[in-house]
């Protein structure tokens, strides 16, 4: 949670803009296309002003956790499907703004911004 922290410190958001909580549910995701889901959200424009909730219900590993592990809030899954993750989400999210995407989709580089 520390690095996590640290790098939202290191964002300096404008206060004009809200803090926008996307949630992605994650289980056993390809980690190939789940790091570029991550890598497509992070080039959005309004990223400084984003963080990452991530609800896993995976049976293994996710190794792309590591790679991104101080951009992204993780939190095992405490419901049951994916309706109860993206519960579970919102449960964790600190954002005035709630979006959702999920782990096998790469988003549009305006994606938020059209939002």
């Amino acid at each position: 949670m520390v690095p996590f922290l640290k790098f939202l410190q290191s964002q300096k958001p404008d206060p004009s803009h809200p803090l926008v909580s996307i949630v992605i549910p994650v289980r056993n995701p390809v980690e190939s296309v789940f790091t570029q889901c991550l890598q497509s959200i992070m080039g959005q424009s309004l990223f400084p002003y984003c963080e990452i909730v991530v609800i896993d219900s995976s049976t293994r590993p996710v190794e792309t956790f590591k790679s991104f592990r101080d951009t992204l809030r993780v939190f095992p899954l405490s419901r049951r499907h994916v309706s109860g993750a993206r519960q579970d989400a919102l449960d964790h999210a600190r954002g005035e703004v709630l979006v959702g995407i999920d782990s096998d989709c790469i988003a549009q580089p305006d994606w938020l911004e059209q939002i």
